[in-house]
């Protein structure tokens, strides 16, 4: 739709707003005791409860703690959010407890007896519990970090963008990200090893690779979609909750899902208004589980995705391209030369599109990890386990993120509003309370 605008391309506005997309974050993280064990305690006490707070909420597990930020279009502005949001959890922890960096869990007890299902809605409950029945609990605890992105208002208006136009976009940034999921994989992996009891007895003990969490080892459903168009995608994932192999919409679990204003069954009419990527590890260097560095890849990614002309797509070819990538050790430089090609890629456009100089220095950095594979996260990780673990490293990170600095005040603020509201914190009054705005 807009190839004819890549070469000697100098409309700024067209590039301001092709990488002005609307972000939110969601960070999941465990809370553990000071010794590393799953945490006992109930949700935090002093921020409402978990089926009202929609910003500080439980996910599958009663100890994995989501933060949730509210929509931005800036990248420095939505960190800033989930660093606050994340002090006030972490202000709110119960004595001796603390946030688990990496996404792998703890070790875990060997029985599920011994885990609490979040206390959430029913339906939710009802889910969570057969979701236990059909599948190991084990495979329900790694975490992440998930990026909501959308198309910004002013690229859509400026370029007329209808109904279709905006789903077909969404479906080729859908495309791109599943193709190229294995280089964030690459950059972001974060999860080389597994704590005791994650595998089973029965099962293979792999150790020292790049992302246990992204491979088929990691978290959730087994059941690949369709992006080839909207309507493929819904019926795909009807068709899979008719056959029981999903057991509702939920239940499908891909790196990248489409989001709408309603739900699975109104996409194809209602459109898509931004998609969740659910592709990074928790960064345990990043105080908040994520930095900087991979929202401006992501963002910058998916305005490359937006401009270029796709090739052939072969989903179940780029899906053995991310596994083979995820369970390679942290050394290995196993597709590197494709890796580097689509850096080259990158580069080129940022060159073209005059997108700025942020993020030929974020290009720059993932260069130096591809020139020395022992500066990639993984790799890093790798240096920190003793004992066939990392739960001394983690233990490190998790009581040293208590003790950075907090807007006390801000903090104190935020408690009030969850505390006190009798209704939904809208997203607008919430950063306004951030912010002090």
């Amino acid at each position: 739709m807009f190839n004819n605008k890549i070469n000697d391309f100098h409309d700024v506005n067209f590039i301001k707003n092709l990488l002005n997309f609307s972000l939110g974050l969601e960070v999941e993280r465990h809370r553990v005791n000071d010794v590393g064990e799953i945490s006992t305690f109930p949700y935090p006490s002093g921020i409402g409860n978990q089926i009202d707070n929609e910003w500080i909420t439980t996910d599958f597990l009663e100890t994995m703690t989501e933060v949730v930020t509210p929509v931005t279009n800036d990248t420095k502005q939505a960190l800033i959010a989930l660093d606050k949001l994340s002090n006030v959890l972490i202000n709110s922890l119960s004595n001796g407890e603390l946030l688990w960096p990496l996404s792998m869990p703890p070790a875990l007890p060997l029985t599920f007896e011994k885990i609490d299902i979040a206390h959430t809605t029913k339906e939710k409950r009802d889910y969570f519990n057969n979701w236990v029945k059909k599948y190991n609990f084990q495979r329900a605890t790694p975490t992440g970090a998930h990026v909501n992105l959308g198309i910004g208002a002013q690229f859509i208006s400026d370029n007329k963008l209808n109904h279709q136009n905006i789903n077909d976009l969404y479906m080729k940034i859908a495309r791109g990200f599943m193709k190229n999921r294995f280089v964030l994989t690459y950059f972001f992996g974060a999860s080389p090893i597994a704590e005791e009891n994650y595998f089973l007895k029965d099962e293979e003990h792999i150790k020292y690779v790049r992302s246990i969490r992204q491979s088929e080892l990691g978290f959730g459903t087994r059941y690949h979609g369709d992006y080839s168009s909207v309507e493929n995608y819904v019926t795909n994932i009807l068709n899979g909750m008719e056959s029981g192999r999903l057991l509702n919409d939920h239940d499908f679990h891909a790196p990248v899902r489409l989001r709408g204003e309603t739900g699975i069954n109104k996409l194809t009419k209602d459109g898509i208004n931004h998609i969740e990527l659910r592709m990074l590890d928790l960064d345990p260097w990043s105080k908040d589980g994520i930095g900087p560095d991979a929202i401006n890849i992501i963002r910058l990614m998916a305005a490359y995705f937006v401009m270029y002309e796709e090739d052939t797509f072969d989903l179940n070819y780029y899906n053995q391209l991310n596994e083979e990538v995820s369970l390679s050790a942290p050394l290995d430089k196993l597709h590197i030369s494709k890796i580097w090609n689509f850096i080259y890629l990158l580069q080129d456009f940022v060159h073209k599109m005059k997108v700025g100089q942020i993020y030929d220095d974020v290009l720059n950095r993932f260069r130096s990890q591809l020139k020395d594979g022992q500066k990639t996260v993984s790799a890093r990780l790798m240096n920190e386990i003793k004992n066939n673990s990392l739960s001394n490293f983690a233990l490190e990170i998790a009581k040293d993120n208590l003790n950075f600095t907090k807007d006390i005040e801000t903090i104190k603020t935020i408690k009030n509003i969850f505390e006190t509201s009798d209704s939904n914190i809208s997203s607008g009054y919430l950063i306004k309370h951030l912010f002090n705005v």
